[in-house]
């Protein structure tokens, strides 16, 4: 799980630097300033962050993060807020995939370059770093199945954190676990 975080925010780290490096601002001033905004700050969200900024200090880039705290609104109000600040990209972690269409749509017309960072977004003309939430459940699935296999006597109780409730991908993550728990060890867990 460690290494795929890795990847991923190597990923973000340098498609949205590179996304930006392009921008004729950028260009302009020699600094490239970086829109984010985050879904939620909670425990992984919080490392990521602390990950992207470190990077972006260590090859100077600027960043102006705000952070929605799961209200899909107050994520839109922010991007918009954003967009008056111009930076060359806008980085957002969307915390639904269709509520948030019209903050990239808002970025597309300012002319700001976006990037869909972890979850999808139902927008096409963004570039999009993205994780199968459902797959991530599914593999979440396979281990506790992994578990049940290697302890046949053995029954769990399982409690789910959610996260964001609402949120589409959390959704996604907890159906692909179940799903996967529940077509082999229904009547154990």
């Amino acid at each position: 799980m460690k290494k795929r975080f890795m990847i991923l925010l190597l990923a973000a780290f340098a498609a949205t630097f590179i996304f930006a490096a392009g921008n004729t601002r950028a260009k302009a001033t020699n600094q490239i300033t970086v829109g984010v905004a985050m879904n939620q700050l909670d425990d992984f969200q919080t490392r990521f962050w602390s990950k992207f900024k470190t990077y972006a200090a260590k090859i100077g880039v600027k960043l102006i993060m705000y952070n929605a705290d799961g209200n899909t609104d107050a994520q839109i109000s922010q991007v918009d807020d954003l967009i008056t600040l111009h930076p060359d990209v806008i980085f957002i972690k969307a915390i639904d995939a269709d509520a948030a269409v019209p903050a990239f749509k808002a970025c597309a017309k300012a002319g700001i370059p976006t990037v869909a960072g972890q979850f999808g977004v139902n927008y096409a003309d963004t570039l999009q770093l993205v994780i199968s939430n459902y797959g991530g459940g599914v593999a979440i699935g396979e281990y506790l199945c992994d578990y049940l296999k290697k302890n046949p006597k053995a029954n769990l109780k399982i409690g789910y954190i959610w996260g964001v409730n609402s949120a589409p991908v959390m959704q996604q993550r907890y159906k692909g676990c179940f799903d996967t728990v529940n077509a082999k060890y229904a009547d154990r867990v």
